[in-house]
């Protein structure tokens, strides 16, 4: 591709901010550009402005973040020196850790948990008192947690089919691809470090803040459709990826921040996050409406949006996830640190199911969430924990992964407590698996990774 002032960028992967203003310096400048090397390009500028590149605000709560890339770094590595003016972003994508979440579990012969109570796949003693009841989440097998890919700016959601993955990365302005098995990161749509609004295919639509991603089968006639379904959140509209093509188009809402229901293309949304469907409806965590709509007819000709009741339970919604057999939504209510409970079969009548209205005791700004069936698990993003709810069990709360409110990126094969997060603001389950261990995908954002738990 060529920008406006005549570069040529065919064979790099891309640039970040500092990289691409250093033409608009030289263009003024006078200088040639096209006879400077691009490593001397880099650092002159970087040198001429001596400042730190501009920073980006936060998807979630408005404070600063630093937004820049980091490439070839492990969880413990010092960030403070390193170089962000490469032109080139190094992607790892660690395929064992995908096939270390996978390990199953063997209850032939049955056995009982240690507590001479429960079999293999209820909750055991294993001498791990981290939690206060001694229990972990099932009887033989340790929570694991290890890093699956990096870096990333700022991933805020994720959605996972079979061996790939895709990530709305909010602090870059993309939607990526994870290619697990190919050990590969690409761009879907978007450029990265370019926000703004523009429809279009790859690298020439514009996102502002990527915030939530789901993906929405449907069949129009004899044609299958493939569409990952974003939360532009910054630009308060809800977007439509071609899966196949990349083209992007807009799904609902005018750009203008408000609430207002109706014909998709004239509603209005106020920084809408998380997204889930039922396969047919898709609905919206309209995080600054403090409400959940819902998109009927997604991609008919009469497409509306219209809100769910909520009872003003829900304070700054991100999480949202849908529980087909009960025909249930849960949302992760950030502000006010509760679960809600939306029954869609009885007018939409609410329930705070876990946490304690506007009190901390136990969660501190719930972000994502999903559900497999059997459990749901929250991101529990200011106490850096994954936190697991026991929807059969009187909605019990424990403590999946993480040590509370240390900030840090450390993997752990012996047990959850023994990792550590910063900031997780995602959480998406590994559907493919059906029974027995669970996988779930995490997008840390401290850390600019994707780490998985088994």
């Amino acid at each position: 591709m060529t920008d406006k002032y005549g570069m040529h960028h065919e064979g790099l992967k891309y640039s970040n901010r500092t990289f691409r203003n250093s033409y608009r310096w030289l263009a003024i400048l006078g200088t040639p550009i096209a006879t400077l090397p691009l490593f001397s390009c880099s650092k002159i500028v970087a040198n001429m402005l001596e400042k730190p590149p501009p920073s980006r605000a936060d998807a979630y709560d408005g404070h600063e973040t630093d937004g820049e890339f980091r490439p070839d770094v492990t969880p413990e590595d010092d960030l403070s020196d390193l170089d962000t003016t490469s032109s080139e972003i190094h992607y790892e994508v660690i395929a064992a850790c995908y096939d270390m979440a996978a390990v199953g579990i063997s209850c032939d012969p049955p056995r009982d948990c240690p507590n001479g109570i429960k079999g293999c796949e209820e909750k055991c003693d294993d001498n791990d008192s981290y939690n206060g009841d001694g229990c972990d989440p099932a009887c033989f097998f340790e929570t694991k947690v290890c890093t699956l890919a990096r870096p990333f700016s700022k991933p805020a959601d994720i959605v996972v089919e079979g061996s790939i993955a895709y990530v709305a990365d909010a602090g870059d302005h993309t939607i990526k691809k994870i290619d697990i098995s190919g050990e590969q990161v690409s761009v879907l749509a978007g450029f990265p470090g370019e926000g703004g609004y523009q429809n279009g295919q790859g690298s020439t639509a514009r996102f502002y803040s990527p915030s939530g991603i789901e993906i929405l089968h449907l069949s129009s006639g004899t044609t299958a459709n493939n569409y990952l379904i974003v939360s532009d959140s910054a630009n308060n509209r809800i977007r439509k990826v071609d899966i196949s093509t990349g083209e992007v188009t807009d799904l609902a809402g005018n750009g203008v921040n408000g609430s207002v229901d109706g014909i998709c293309q004239e509603a209005r949304f106020n920084s809408p996050a998380g997204l889930a469907t039922d396969g047919n409806s898709i609905f919206v965590a309209d995080r600054e409406n403090d409400s959940v709509r819902r998109i009927v007819k997604p991609l008919g000709a009469d497409c509306t949006v219209e809100t769910i009741p909520s009872a003003g339970n829900i304070n700054k919604p991100v999480g949202i996830t849908y529980d087909p057999e009960n025909n249930h939504l849960y949302v992760a209510s950030s502000k006010n640190y509760v679960i809600v409970q939306i029954n869609l079969d009885s007018t939409s009548s609410t329930a705070i199911v876990a946490g304690t209205l506007n009190s901390q005791g136990t969660f501190y700004e719930p972000a994502g969430i999903d559900f497999n069936g059997t459990v749901l698990i929250v991101a529990d993003m200011e106490s850096d924990l994954i936190r697991e709810i026991e929807v059969t069990n009187n909605y019990r709360v424990t403590t999946l992964a993480g040590g509370d409110n240390i900030e840090s990126c450390v993997d752990s094969e012996i047990s959850g407590n023994s990792a550590t997060f910063h900031k997780p603001t995602c959480v998406a389950f590994d559907k493919s698996i059906p029974e027995g261990p669970f996988r779930v995908f995490i997008c840390d954002d401290g850390c600019g990774s994707i780490r998985i738990i088994k």
